[in-house]
C-alpha cells in the first residue's frame, strides 16, 4: 500500500470511537511473567517490597 493511501485511510479515522476492550487485572505473576520474557528485571517491577516504599 502506498503511503499517499495509508494516510488517507488514517485520516478518515481521525476522530471515530475505536473499540474498547474490558479492563485487565494485571498482577505481580503477570508483571514477573512479561520479565521474564523481556529479560527486565528491574527491581521496581519484581521486587514487590521495595516498589511499594
Amino acid at each position: 500500500m502506498a503511503v499517499d493511501d495509508l494516510v488517507e485511510e488514517i485520516t478518515k479515522k481521525l476522530g471515530a470511537e475505536t473499540r474498547l476492550s474490558d479492563w485487565l487485572n494485571v498482577d505481580q505473576s503477570m508483571i514477573q511473567g512479561f520479565a521474564d520474557v523481556t529479560k527486565d528485571h528491574q527491581w521496581i517491577h519484581v521486587d514487590v517490597d521495595r516498589s511499594t516504599k
